[in-house]
């Protein structure tokens, strides 16, 4: 895969993953947040330099970032959720727990 089809592949499954994230489809996200690193990771092997397509690619992955600060968020939005929902659980639990007769 050359670099275009990369970057093109990347933008992709970054606004794929932002469209699950955003419908709360976490389970799906995970299934398919794997391909979408190993992108990145190939991504991270290819030498721009100074190529006159490097300042197209630039503004691309530039675009990319911000999409994953938003996919950032939105993960850390659902961790916060997820965090108090366990807390309202545990604490459901003590109660329940105090209450009970043995």
């Amino acid at each position: 895969m050359d670099t275009e089809q990369l970057i093109t592949r990347l933008e992709a499954d970054t606004q794929q993953l932002l469209t699950l994230a955003k419908a709360g489809d976490w389970d799906t996200f995970q299934q398919h947040e794997q391909a979408r690193l190993t992108l990145v990771a190939q991504l991270e092997q290819i030498d721009i330099g100074s190529t006159a397509e490097a300042a197209q690619w630039r503004d691309r992955l530039l675009a990319i970032r911000r999409l994953n600060d938003q996919l950032m968020q939105l993960a850390d939005a659902e961790t916060s959720r997820l965090v108090k929902e366990k807390q309202a659980i545990n604490k459901g639990r003590k109660m329940r727990n105090a209450y009970s007769t043995p």
